[in-house]
């Protein structure tokens, strides 16, 4: 059986969560807690639900939690765009840019194979 850290979405996730606790240690946010913990939650939840999903053993189930995933994963994109306005020396690189979206990609590869199952 494959386990859930053995998915590569699984890994694209983490690596995301990474990143996002990485920049979210930016000085500008010491004094704004809210907005670093919830990006940080956001992309924690991604993989987090990635995982719960694969380990429910229908495709169903693993679709729907495939798609609270991939609504996380907007929330830390959005969350992101929105804090950049609000400090501006808070930078998500075109790297992380391209992380974010490589991971949407993928969730959203992954839902449509598993709809064309049912």
């Amino acid at each position: 059986m494959i386990e859930f850290y053995d998915l590569r979405i699984w890994q694209e996730a983490k690596e995301v969560f990474k990143t996002t606790y990485m920049v979210t240690r930016h000085p500008c946010l010491d004094n704004d807690r809210y907005v670093r913990l919830q990006l940080r939650r956001a992309a924690y939840s991604v993989g987090l639900n990635i995982a719960e999903g694969k380990g429910r053993g229908t495709a169903k189930q693993y679709r729907q939690f495939l798609l609270v995933a991939r609504g996380s994963l907007e929330e830390v994109h959005s969350g992101f765009y929105i804090a950049q306005e609000l400090f501006p020396e808070l930078q998500m690189t075109p790297e992380f840019e391209a992380q974010i979206k490589q991971l949407k990609l993928s969730i959203s590869a992954l839902i449509k194979k598993l709809a064309a199952s049912n």
